[in-house]
């Protein structure tokens, strides 16, 4: 999940910032925070790498079935997250009556 995919990427490093053994150990814990936040965060992008994609992919299927049978005149609502959920959910029940 780190580097350029191309394998194991040895160069990712952490430091507590000093040379003093006393103070590097009372930072120990929150840098290792700081390196399981990273792990969480690269793990959660790789999980979601395809999300956008599949999205758009969606987006454009809905798009042009509502196009396809002139929903609403071609007046098609815009799939956003601030279009109101029950004109989203006029057009849908409206899409599934004309498919079937």
């Amino acid at each position: 999940m780190f580097g350029s995919g191309s394998g194991v990427t040895n160069s990712k490093r952490k430091a507590t910032g000093t040379v003093d053994k006393a103070i590097a150990e009372r930072r120990v814990t929150e840098l290792a925070h700081k390196i399981y936040k990273e792990f969480d965060e690269a793990q959660l992008e790789y999980a979601n790498r395809n999300a956008v994609q599949v999205d758009n992919m969606a987006t454009d299927i809905i798009y042009r079935t509502a196009k396809a049978f002139n929903y609403n005149g071609s007046n098609i609502p815009d799939l956003s997250p601030d279009t109101d959920y029950d004109v989203l959910l006029a057009m849908k029940t409206a899409l599934m009556a004309t498919m079937k």
